[in-house]
């Protein structure tokens, strides 16, 4: 396992990648609904500056129901210089990582984007989805 805090800088920088919210009217209203809530990671390694973390989160129904929400928000991770040399960045599976370490950089990202879904499930009037800030495993 990489020791995030040995490998990268304190100084992270954080934004939001995208949001795309889908309505679906003119649907059937039914009764029940199960919602999903799937996870997925990205991450691009720049071998001379850092890596780019890409985390969303994406949620709809079965069936197929109000809306669709997806949220993606990511962090720039640079290297630490004295340190950055002693693992070979280019075969290691750095999603895997991260995903794996979420108390480094992973805890504060979901966070932003289980706030994220919670406003906007709730811009509409309606009781707030509240995600879990952790990842979802699938």
């Amino acid at each position: 396992m990489i020791d995030f805090e040995r490998y990268f800088l304190n100084e992270q920088q954080f934004f939001l990648n995208g949001v795309s919210y889908k309505t679906n009217q003119g649907i059937e209203q039914l009764s029940e609904y199960k919602l999903k809530c799937t996870d997925s990671i990205t991450v691009d390694l720049d071998i001379q500056n850092g890596i780019r973390i890409i985390f969303t989160r994406a949620l709809n129904f079965e069936p197929e129901g109000l809306f669709v929400l997806e949220v993606s928000y990511g962090a720039l991770l640079s290297f630490n210089p004295d340190t950055k040399n002693e693992v070979d960045w280019k075969h290691i599976n750095l999603a895997e990582e991260v995903r794996n370490s979420e108390g480094f950089i992973m805890h504060n990202i979901i966070s932003k984007v289980a706030l994220l879904i919670a406003e906007i499930t709730a811009a509409g009037a309606q009781v707030p989805i509240i995600t879990p800030p952790n990842m979802t495993r699938q």
